[in-house]
């Protein structure tokens, strides 16, 4: 499977350096927070992921900044100001976390523009992330239809699709009461990929044309990431090998597309059985042997084909 690298969205904020809690190893008895408007306490208390009782540490204060921040962004949130985060002795072991913000606006998407696209996928595109214009932005969201095209052009002989943020631009509209932000982004397909050659690697015993014959793969045919997916199913119902893991796909030196299967092999024939001898009991009666054999070949050769011997007699 191709290891896709993302480009997750990355809006820079200013953010008031603040100096550390002085007061360490305390008990926090109660949090206090200011200038929310679009979440509550609970939510922010849950953000922070530090509770009433717990001990304060060293760093305390970064820790609540960054979360809150993080927070804050996911949820469309891009110029808030966090102005305070102090502690209020209460006596010589416990304190109160006093934390004062500002939320502003959510920011809404504005517009998204597509550069040196080509046009046979500017329509496509759009469609993919029109309806975002006008939504609140948020990484899920965004992140979706950024999904939604790496998964489209995957399965259309595109394996190595970026999707590149080159730009977040944040302005205030103050006739409407709104944050915008007007995204620029490009799309790299990288060549049309097909698949060549199959590499089969560890099949020290089996015939490597019987794995390739169960994959029902074209020479040529144009990568299809849910096709590569399949093979491992189709592999291990041979019963040859452990489990299959999904394939490998690079670009050799000539411009072919390599598809590469690992397999370990098990053991695959069955042997099963008892045998006896019975002696005659009469002078010059012969003996003869009893018993029951059993043997299981479901790879024979190497080749895949299956075969099984049975014998049996007693008495």
């Amino acid at each position: 499977m191709i290891v896709r690298i993302r480009n997750k969205i990355f809006l820079l904020f200013f953010i008031t350096i603040i100096p550390n809690l002085s007061a360490q190893n305390a008990v926090i008895k109660s949090i206090e927070i200011q200038g929310n408007k679009f979440f509550d306490r609970n939510q922010y208390l849950n953000w922070i992921g530090i509770n009433i009782n717990q001990r304060t540490f060293p760093g305390i204060a970064d820790t609540i900044k960054n979360r809150i921040s993080k927070n804050l962004v996911l949820n469309g949130f891009h110029l808030f100001k966090i102005t305070k985060v102090e502690t209020d002795t209460l006596d010589s072991n416990s304190v109160k976390i006093f934390i004062d913000l500002k939320e502003d606006k959510p920011t809404e998407i504005s517009s998204i523009q597509f550069i040196d696209e080509d046009s046979f996928d500017i329509d496509f595109l759009r469609s993919s992330f029109n309806f975002l214009i006008g939504q609140v932005l948020t990484q899920q969201e965004f992140e979706k239809s950024v999904e939604n095209i790496l998964n489209y052009f995957e399965e259309n002989g595109y394996p190595f699709i970026k999707v590149i943020i080159n730009s977040v631009s944040l302005k205030n509209d103050s006739s409407n009461e709104k944050t915008l932000a007007d995204i620029k982004l490009s799309v790299q397909k990288g060549n049309l990929s097909r698949i060549d050659k199959v590499e089969i690697r560890g099949n020290n015993f089996t015939n490597e044309n019987v794995i390739i014959r169960e994959l029902r793969l074209s020479k040529g045919e144009t990568y299809s990431q849910k096709r590569i997916d399949e093979f491992p199913k189709r592999i291990n119902r041979l019963r040859f090998f452990e489990p299959v893991q999904t394939p490998q796909y690079y670009i050799n030196s000539k411009g072919e597309g390599v598809l590469v299967i690992e397999v370990k092999e098990k053991q695959t024939n069955n042997f099963d059985g008892i045998i006896g001898y019975i002696p005659g009991t009469k002078e010059n009666e012969k003996g003869y042997l009893t018993g029951l054999i059993n043997i299981s070949l479901r790879n024979l050769f190497g080749t895949g084909r299956a075969a099984a011997l049975r014998w049996n007699k007693f008495g």
